[in-house]
């Protein structure tokens, strides 16, 4: 990551630039490798060992970075599983908010039509009761008393006689 650069104002102080360093191992003289040879079976053993622990950290650390990259995997699928669900719910909510709204409405429309129906058949209901009264008016100024019969001579007809 670049540095940042000094606030403005100020000026940067120069950085002494690094020297350059001198061979870490100077040439050893011929004695001193004999001694390191009359060493050797020690140090092999010891170098061999260190070799063994590095071979089995080496097998660690990739089997941690199996791991870590397997755990990195699962939270990125965590993560797009749980996105995908919130947006399926964000959907399904939406869907059931649309189909509670065409509900209200269908049931607005339905409670008009069943007033509009019940004032109907209520205006119907007078108009039959009025037309009921009515023929009743009728029907009892019909059935009113009727004059009497005409007795037998007055019919008209002569009256034969009886032997």
């Amino acid at each position: 990551m670049p540095k940042k650069p000094p606030p403005r104002g100020k000026q940067r102080k120069p950085q002494p630039k690094a020297k350059a360093r001198a061979k870490a191992r100077p040439n050893k003289p011929i004695a001193a490798r004999s001694r390191v040879k009359a060493d050797a079976p020690d140090t092999s053993e010891r170098l061999r060992e260190a070799m063994e622990e590095l071979t089995e950290a080496r097998t660690e650390l990739s089997r941690l970075g199996h791991e870590m990259t397997a755990a990195h995997r699962q939270i990125e699928d965590d993560r797009f599983a749980a996105r995908s669900a919130r947006e399926n719910l964000r959907s399904e909510l939406n869907a059931v908010r649309t189909d509670l709204k065409t509900a209200l409405a269908e049931l607005e429309i339905a409670r008009a039509d069943r007033e509009r129906i019940a004032t109907n058949a209520q205006r119907r209901v007078r108009e039959l009761e009025a037309a009921l009264t009515s023929l009743q008016n009728e029907v009892a100024e019909l059935r009113a008393p009727l004059p009497p019969a005409p007795a037998a001579g007055e019919s008209g007809r002569e009256e034969e006689p009886t032997s």
